[in-house]
């Protein structure tokens, strides 16, 4: 396998490979046809031609697409086409997905500040975040990750015996040891700072990602943690992560909402719960969260909104 500039595996060994993309497409599709395979997917024939060009811009993109296509398993070839691929982590730029145009997307983690994510159940906020801690773990320019799993510690279980986890919290008190914890380094490394002339911590970052906010926001000891490493913490070296699927003004006052730079939605269930989440609202309908699809989500990122498709994550 060979690594191309944006942290993807080639699904073909040879860049020069790269090039018989489109007749690899087309042969998906005219062998799909053939076996009757497409005829099954009921698509109407626009629907097949935009899901063919997809192809052509996705396959060699995909490993997994290639892997079902030497398996001679055309269906999970075409869903493997339609999913964003994983990117790899790059120093502080953390891949979550693409853009419109089929790009990679990152967040660098050194400029975003803390990142806050919402979406109604369903829509994938949970891949998301897993995304992000994959990254993170992957970043070379991360220290160390807390994961606080509130929802039993489903969510993030896959990670809780990586090296870089420092903390991984599923209930109130383990979160509040885990943030007690971060509080304290925190504060030690604040006060080194003014004998060496910064203003912010230099080095490997460290990061707590937190799943879901509104459970913290019931315990007032960890709820009074949680809004000092986001309003102090940056300084230090801390970036916090935080999703919510109930994104109301009680689990997510203006004091703590004001330290999230960068904000991600998903799908919402009402305008006020994406104002709430991404603090205004973009003019222009595409950005309009109530109509996005599961894996889709608006980003405010250094100022500007994105629309980004977010990798799937198996």
């Amino acid at each position: 396998m060979q690594r191309n500039s944006e942290g993807v595996d080639w699904a073909i060994a040879g860049p020069r490979l790269f090039w018989l993309s489109p007749i690899f497409s087309a042969l998906v599709v005219w062998i799909a046809i053939g076996t009757g395979q497409a005829a099954e997917w009921s698509l109407p024939s626009s629907g097949l031609t935009a899901l063919v060009i997809l192809g052509l811009m996705r396959l060699l993109r995909c490993r997994l697409c290639m892997d079902a296509l030497l398996r001679r398993d055309f269906a999970a070839a075409w869903a493997a086409v339609l999913r964003t691929p994983e990117y790899r982590a790059d120093g502080y730029k953390l891949p979550i997905g693409e853009n419109v145009i089929g790009r990679r997307w990152c967040i660098n983690i050194a400029q975003s500040g803390n990142i806050l994510v919402g979406a109604t159940t369903g829509y994938g906020k949970s891949n998301l975040l897993r995304c992000l801690v994959k990254r993170a773990i992957e970043s070379s320019e991360i220290d160390t990750v807390t994961l606080i799993d509130l929802k039993m510690g489903v969510e993030f279980s896959e990670f809780a015996s990586e090296v870089k986890v420092s903390h991984f919290a599923s209930t109130p008190s383990e979160a509040f040891a885990a943030l007690f914890a971060a509080k304290v380094h925190a504060e030690a490394r604040l006060k080194t700072l003014p004998d060496a002339g910064l203003r912010e911590w230099v080095g490997p970052l460290r990061i707590i990602v937190i799943d879901e906010v509104a459970g913290l926001a019931r315990d007032r000891a960890c709820s009074a943690l949680f809004e000092w490493l986001v309003n102090q913490g940056r300084a230090a070296g801390y970036r916090i992560i935080a999703a919510t699927q109930q994104p109301s003004v009680d689990v997510l006052p203006s004091l703590i909402r004001q330290g999230f730079d960068t904000r991600i939605a998903l799908h919402t269930a009402t305008d006020d719960h994406a104002r709430t989440i991404l603090g205004s609202l973009p003019d222009h309908a595409r950005f309009d969260t109530k109509r996005l699809r599961k894996g889709r989500a608006v980003a405010l990122y250094l100022g500007k909104f994105y629309l980004v498709s977010i990798s799937a994550t198996a």
